[in-house]
């Protein structure tokens, strides 16, 4: 079962994150997604792919709701992608390598959240 969770610390920060989430749970079903948005960015993970993350800056969608729901979409399926797993619909896998992960020395173990 997917968790979601939104966090910022201002209330228009919030409503942009809740907004991300909304778009992320239906394009990319089954997947646990985080979207913290505050200090000009929107970082969202993905729980099965562990501690990485991907950073947009809300400078660049906020002016367009069609331009923010299609870079949160296209910045979530690259994520996704380099992750090895599956746009649309979670398959119920973790991750088990993510391509460009060498920065932050990313491993295989994906954040557990909850027992």
């Amino acid at each position: 079962m997917p968790v979601h969770f939104t966090e910022s610390k201002t209330v228009l920060g919030m409503d942009l994150a809740k907004q991300a989430m909304t778009i992320l749970s239906l394009t990319y079903p089954g997947y646990s997604w985080f979207v913290r948005c505050d200090g000009g960015v929107i970082d969202i993970k993905c729980a099965e792919i562990g501690r990485a993350s991907m950073i947009r800056h809300i400078k660049n969608t906020d002016h367009d709701a069609a331009v923010f729901r299609r870079d949160i979409i296209k910045s979530a399926g690259e994520f996704l992608e380099r992750a090895h797993l599956r746009r649309k619909s979670s398959e119920g896998v973790n991750a088990q390598v993510l391509e460009g992960g060498e920065k932050i020395k990313w491993k295989k173990k994906p954040t557990i959240l909850f027992h």
